[in-house]
């Protein structure tokens, strides 16, 4: 029998051994499996598994039940994204009916310990999300800031509307990533001629790539981990963001704004890049910071939370 499996709708079954800010590394910090929760044909392979983490996205909550029917694996849920997810009322009832089957929820943001436990009768623990920390810092040698400002997680969406009116007020160069479509012509005609669109890469790609920005700019309105604030913190960029995210309130707080402000936030760019000793200060905060979603951090606080 083995440990442990991962399972979420993602592909890629089998051993997974990439570096890489992802829900998937939640398998390479416990040498586990990844199970695409899409293709289960099988679930009595499930009593292989000591224990089965699952990323609950809406199409992986009847993979959760099944497996909590048919088995007798002990399953931890990882809500994915919000605090309390937007669903329809049915989705959401059906939501709570699995939570209340697993053996352990585990979230990405400590502010939804608390909506969760009221949600679930099942016990609910901060585990947070494993980060690549040490890998992350072998690629910094020799790197050189540009004058860039990159604007973080523009496919998403959410944030986007307040990126654009942020970046709008400032004298500056920006990049975003964007798959080619109409969108993308949108987002850059809003914003202004000073913004480059980036083809999306791999994870390790990009952040050989990200790490040269000079600052962040992240004005999401979503309760989540925030994995662009990690990636910035990690590559000694200013992130200024919305304090909602983990990430950002944890590493950023002098930098965090609400998503309206934003006057706030131009001002905070303008500064990082008007005072150095500010600068330096927002990056060695969060430098330290960051240690708390090392691997070894995270997988011992969710041994922990067990």
């Amino acid at each position: 029998m083995k440990d442990f499996c991962f399972i979420s709708n993602l592909g890629g079954d089998g051993e997974w051994k990439h570096m890489a800010n992802e829900c998937r590394m939640w398998s390479t910090i416990f040498s586990g499996d990844t199970i695409c929760g899409r293709t289960i044909n099988d679930y009595s392979i499930f009593n292989n598994y000591r224990i089965a983490l699952i990323e609950l996205t809406a199409n992986m909550i009847d993979v959760a039940i099944e497996i909590k029917k048919q088995t007798k694996c002990y399953l931890i849920g990882v809500p994915e994204s919000e605090i309390v997810p937007l669903w329809p009322f049915a989705t959401l009832k059906k939501y709570k009916e699995m939570l209340d089957m697993c053996d352990l929820v585990g979230v990405i943001n400590e502010k939804a310990v608390e909506p969760m436990r009221t949600l679930t009768d099942t016990r609910v623990e901060y585990v947070g999300l494993p980060y690549p920390l040490a890998w992350a810092k072998q690629q910094l040698k020799d790197v050189k800031k540009n004058d860039l400002i990159e604007l973080g997680n523009m496919n998403i969406g959410v944030g986007v509307p307040y990126n654009i009116l942020v970046f709008k007020k400032l004298d500056c160069n920006g990049v975003f990533y964007f798959n080619p479509c109409p969108e993308r012509n949108i987002i850059q005609n809003l914003a202004g001629g000073n913004l480059k669109c980036l083809q999306p890469k791999g994870y390790q790609d990009y952040f050989r790539e990200h790490l040269f920005s000079f600052c962040g700019l992240h004005m999401d309105v979503r309760y989540t981990i925030g994995r662009f604030g990690l990636d910035c913190a990690a590559s000694n960029t200013p992130l200024v963001g919305t304090h909602y995210s983990q990430s950002q309130g944890h590493l950023f707080p002098e930098t965090s704004v609400n998503h309206w402000e934003i006057e706030k936030a131009v001002n905070l760019v303008k500064r990082l890049y008007s005072d150095s000793n500010f600068y330096d200060h927002v990056v060695e905060y969060a430098n330290e910071k960051i240690k708390d979603f090392d691997i070894d951090i995270t997988r011992e606080r969710l041994l922990n939370a067990l």
